[in-house]
């Protein structure tokens, strides 16, 4: 029986949901009922999980939807959130199907914008595939500072030709010990970049020496104190816990200019006159 028949029957239409979030890495795929499926030659295991009504309106950000999965052993996704904000894009898409039918329709998709924990649930914030379709308007500056992120398409530094590869031995809150930033004068790594294993990335907030201190810590961080072989994902150059560091930049001229040799892309205007010509207000 097809799905559009189930569908329209009174007595035949048994609906139920599949959810299935996909990581970089991982896909994990659950029914809310309180057995395992088989569709579309794919296993969904059960859990307690539920999602808020869809809506269709002519605004993309009131779309969205919320589902809700159980704090416990028994979601091994649940455990992405706990502790921590995953580095990595989550999609999501819900399908519908009934019993008794072979086919389903994607009945909604998206990606997880942000989570909260309620009681002994998370809450997990959903955004539409549709806000996708927003585009930010004109972003340039008129302004003395390069206003391109560093590495950026915009900025054209290769961060590959400044990578550090250091070995992470000690982490105080925010601040990490390593052995190779020191080879550097200070602040030279400060709004630079670190990363992980894993291709995750944080960024550095202030070097002084051997120590690195970064926006927010992260799982890989703890990974890699307690020695779980990120070396062996960079080739054994230092030890069991290594990363790479990029430096970072004020986005002046002169360290555009210095450091980076990249003068031709600096996005900023140093020149600019401090008061308006013509009705003297301040510009900058």
């Amino acid at each position: 029986m097809t799905y559009a028949t189930q569908e329209t029957s009174i007595q035949d239409a048994i609906p139920y949901f599949l959810y299935e979030f996909v990581t970089d890495t991982d896909t994990y795929r659950y029914v809310d009922y309180t057995e395992s499926v088989t569709w579309n030659s794919l296993d969904w295991s059960p859990l307690a999980i539920k999602h808020t009504q869809i809506k269709q309106t002519s605004d993309l950000s009131k779309n969205s939807i919320k589902v809700t999965i159980p704090l416990d052993n028994s979601s091994a996704f649940a455990d992405l959130f706990i502790g921590w904000s995953p580095d990595y894009t989550i999609s999501f898409t819900l399908y519908r199907v009934h019993f008794g039918s072979s086919d389903g329709l994607v009945y909604w998709k998206g990606r997880i914008a942000s989570h909260n924990f309620k009681d002994s649930t998370i809450e997990l914030n959903c955004e539409s595939i549709f806000t996708s379709m927003r585009r930010p308007g004109l972003r340039a500056r008129f302004q003395r500072n390069c206003r391109h992120a560093i590495y950026s398409s915009e900025c054209g530094v290769d961060k590959s030709s400044y990578a550090v590869n250091v070995e992470i031995t000690g982490l105080s809150e925010y601040v990490l010990t390593t052995i190779g930033a020191s080879a550097f004068a200070d602040g030279y790594f400060t709004g630079g970049l670190i990363e992980f294993f894993d291709s995750s990335y944080r960024l550095i907030t202030a070097h002084s020496g051997n120590d690195i201190t970064l926006s927010r810590d992260s799982r890989q961080i703890i990974a890699a104190i307690a020695g779980a072989g990120y070396g062996n994902n960079y080739g054994n150059y230092y030890g069991s816990a290594g990363a790479i560091i990029y430096p970072g930049c004020d986005r002046t001229l002169a360290t555009c200019k210095n450091k980076f040799d990249n003068i031709l892309n600096q996005g900023g205007f140093k020149w600019i006159p401090p008061k308006n010509p013509t009705g003297g207000s301040s510009i900058v």
